[in-house]
């Protein structure tokens, strides 16, 4: 869809797919201006979240932006969550096999610092989805952040 809505504007756009936890993967040195983050850390490992974001560095010119949307800790999709499902704190398999972890601001600020960025804004982002067929309302809670590679 990028690619679409980019020739339409007639916008010069690249975009590639890649496993950000491998560095082997990782196709640019330093070219990208923008990436965007969007439910995108919430999908890996813990343990890799540092390793993902480090990554995507290099792929970034110094002074490259990162926009970031993800779940936040305590999110009504989190909380749906039955035991069995809960791999570690705050990280937990879908029914679909997929995984889930859910943030708290302070560690989404660290991961970025830690990987070579400056924290432009990272913020909860608080908002009501509503369902009125099924009845269902719930709260939900993200977090949405801009970050510059140093």
């Amino acid at each position: 869809m990028l690619r679409e809505r980019a020739a339409e504007l007639n916008l010069p756009v690249t975009s590639d797919v890649v496993d950000m936890t491998d560095p082997e993967q990782i196709p640019l040195d330093n070219e990208l201006d923008l990436a965007t983050l969007v439910f995108v850390l919430s999908g890996i490992h813990p343990d890799k979240h540092v390793t993902a974001v480090k990554n995507l560095a290099k792929m970034l010119k110094p002074g490259g932006t990162v926009l970031f949307k993800d779940y936040a800790a305590y999110d009504h999709a989190m909380l749906r969550f039955k035991p069995g499902n809960k791999i570690q704190d705050r990280f937990y398999k879908r029914a679909d096999l997929t995984r889930a972890f859910y943030f708290m601001r302070e560690e989404v600020i660290d991961i970025f610092d830690e990987a070579g960025f400056r924290v432009v804004n990272c913020y909860y982002h608080h908002t009501y989805t509503e369902n009125f067929k099924m009845e269902v309302h719930v709260e939900r809670a993200f977090i949405q952040g801009v970050f510059v590679k140093k």
